[in-house]
């Protein structure tokens, strides 16, 4: 007699997937256990994607389940997922698995041989699911893949796993590794095995958290000098050994992601350096699926942090970092549109004043110990007006101030801007580097302008806000040279 077994299994795929035995599912069902692994696991999955299926009472008479259960599981949510296997001549090789939360206390499986592995899962999940595999596979290391699919919400697109589990969800390590590794990285995958991640509870408090707060130095330092200074900012920063070890181990993500060095400045453009910038931020909120908080350490000239700050942008709660006399200090910024929120002038008490000639707009930003305002004198044109913003004790700025002064000056801003619609704005620092970063962030990329950098006696022009416009919206930019980072 003629057997759905018979069929082989690519042919037995089309047909499924093409709908042609859609009337004949109850036929299929019923031959489920003799059917080649690799047809067992589409029909499931053609049963879960297309949401048709045969009679409940058959499910449950052919896998020896109450038919509550298989409600259970037909409404379940499912997930496909990969495991690293090796074969019999030892060659290694990634085996798809598809995974379904939900099926009452039972479990379904297409591989009833490892059953006495997954009674244990069960035991962690306190709870039945359903696990197929396109393959015949034997061992354990299926399980911490199974639990990660099953347990963890959001666990890394970019990884595969491999690893025993026990009943209380501690993770073991298997054979195989290093051949299961190049498997991995054979189709763009990496392998996460027991190294450095001892239970499912510590996985999934990590990959199911609502944020991670994330480092990131930027600094001038060359390619030798880079790590020490890394090194001295991560002590400063609260289980920042612990963060920086799982953004590796689980995200991918190594010290070289946390850091652009520039090493010295040139004197002309910097816009490259901030593509890099740019590029790595967004490269680290993709893998993290935009839940970070970044703690940002900038060492460099304050005209470098505006820029970054404007680049950066965020709407998200933020850290910046004071360096003073060889130390840190986090600045915290929880609310950013507070940051941005304009301020009456009378609630201003920084010092300024305003000579209003054409409708470029120098801003001067005089707040540490030497002044610059008669260098820019002697550096811009007659015809340009001019703000100078001096701060009462500048100098000798309390950390715990800076925010705040940050968010007079973005105000007075603001305000000028109000008054006129000035055509450009030109900017020129003397002030602490967190600072800048913060009115960067708060002024933003809205107004066209320039940004200045003192070389030699004289100002520079280094960047041009509309090209830091063009890299947060995603354009091109057509620029010569290369960036160094780690």
């Amino acid at each position: 007699m003629w057997s759905f077994s018979e069929i082989e299994e690519r042919h037995f795929e089309v047909l499924l997937w093409s709908g042609k035995m859609d009337d004949l599912l109850d036929e299929v069902m019923r031959e489920f256990y003799s059917l080649p692994a690799k047809s067992q696991f589409n029909l499931v999955w053609y049963i879960k994607e297309k949401r048709v299926h045969p009679s409940v009472n058959l499910m449950a008479e052919v896998w020896e389940v109450p038919e509550e259960d298989v409600e259970a599981w037909l409404n379940g949510p499912y997930r496909l997922f990969l495991v690293p296997v090796v074969d019999e001549k030892g060659e290694a090789h990634l085996v798809k698995g598809l995974s379904v939360k939900g099926a009452g206390q039972s479990i379904i499986t297409n591989q009833k041989h490892l059953l006495k592995y997954m009674k244990e899962l069960k035991e962690f999940l306190k709870e039945g699911f359903g696990l197929f595999f396109e393959e015949d596979i034997k061992g354990e290391s299926f399980l911490l893949p199974a639990a990660v699919s099953l347990y963890i919400e959001n666990p890394p697109e970019d990884a595969v796993f491999t690893g025993r589990v026990d009943r209380e969800g501690k993770i073991y390590t298997v054979d195989n590794i290093s051949k299961k590794r190049k498997a991995a990285q054979k189709e763009g995958k990496r392998l996460i095995d027991s190294s450095g991640i001892k239970s499912l509870q510590e996985l999934k408090e990590w990959c199911d958290a609502k944020e991670h707060h994330v480092p990131f130095m930027v600094t001038t330092k060359g390619s030798e000098d880079w790590l020490s200074k890394w090194r001295d900012f991560l002590s400063y920063m609260k289980d920042s050994e612990n963060i920086v070890r799982k953004l590796e181990i689980i995200n991918g993500i190594t010290a070289e992601d946390l850091v652009l060095y520039t090493e010295q400045l040139p004197k002309g453009d910097w816009t490259k350096y901030m593509m890099d910038f740019y590029r790595k931020l967004t490269d680290v909120e993709k893998r993290l699926k935009g839940k970070v908080i970044f703690h940002l350490a900038i060492d460099g000239p304050a005209s470098f942090a505006f820029g970054l700050g404007i680049l950066f942008g965020s709407q998200k709660p933020f850290t910046v970092y004071h360096y003073q006399n060889g130390k840190y200090y986090p600045i915290e910024v929880e609310n950013v549109r507070e940051l941005k929120q304009r301020m009456e002038l009378s609630e201003i008490t920084l010092k300024w004043s305003l000579e209003s000639r054409d409708d470029r707009l120098a801003v001067v930003i005089d707040l540490a110990h030497h002044t610059s305002i008669g260098t820019v004198k002697a550096y811009i044109d007659d015809g340009m007006s001019l703000l100078h913003v001096e701060h009462p004790h500048k100098g000798n700025l309390k950390v715990e101030e800076i925010s705040q002064i940050a968010r007079q000056c973005a105000s007075l801003l603001q305000e000028i801007r109000t008054e006129r619609d000035y055509k450009e704005f030109h900017f020129f620092f003397s002030s602490p580097v967190v600072f800048a970063f913060m009115l960067g962030v708060a002024f933003g990329h809205y107004s066209p302008g320039y940004i200045y950098q003192y070389f030699d006696g004289t100002y520079v022009k280094v960047l041009d806000i509309s090209h830091l416009k063009a890299i947060r919206e995603g354009k091109n930019l057509a620029l010569s040279g290369e960036t160094k980072t780690p």
